[in-house]
């Protein structure tokens, strides 16, 4: 009976240390997220043209999308198929409202540092038995991809 009841304290210290733990690591990410997802929607103005009202209330969908579909993944309730695609959304609609050539760099390079930090998240799901190999290859593939497009943004200067 006592062996009993110490398993069960054993396995619920665990579980409330694993929780404590997770707790941590979602507030540390968040701490490193990358401006753009911490970003407020684009306030949408009378003035503004039909086309500028429209990229705002795109730039606004996206953003909260992806806000959404982070959390989830970060917690490995979802998998990176949906989140990378939102991903690139966000960064899009960024970059499309911007004209400014320094702002359009400075979305593309969040947009790298951003997917680093989930790549080293899909490689510690991978490794918890949490996600698949797929996720990892997903996160390094659009990681790879973001650089290209920072590196040749850099070179249109």
């Amino acid at each position: 009976m006592q062996r009993n009841f110490l398993f069960l304290l054993a396995v619920a210290l665990f579980l409330v240390g694993g929780v404590w733990c997770s707790a941590n690591a979602q507030e540390t990410s968040a701490e490193k997220l990358p401006p753009f997802l911490r970003h407020q929607p684009a306030a949408i103005a009378e003035s503004d043209s039909a086309l500028v009202k429209l990229l705002k209330e795109r730039h606004n969908t996206a953003l909260e999308e992806v806000q959404n579909l982070h959390k989830l993944y970060m917690t490995g309730n979802h998998s990176l198929t949906e989140l990378a695609p939102a991903i690139g959304r966000v960064v899009d609609s960024f970059y499309d409202l911007q004209s400014d050539a320094k702002e359009r760099l400075a979305i593309l390079e969040q947009h790298v540092e951003y997917l680093q930090m989930v790549e080293e998240m899909a490689k510690t799901q991978w490794a918890a038995g949490i996600t698949g190999k797929s996720d990892v290859l997903r996160a390094r593939y659009e990681r790879i991809d973001a650089e290209i497009r920072l590196l040749r943004e850099r070179e249109k200067k």
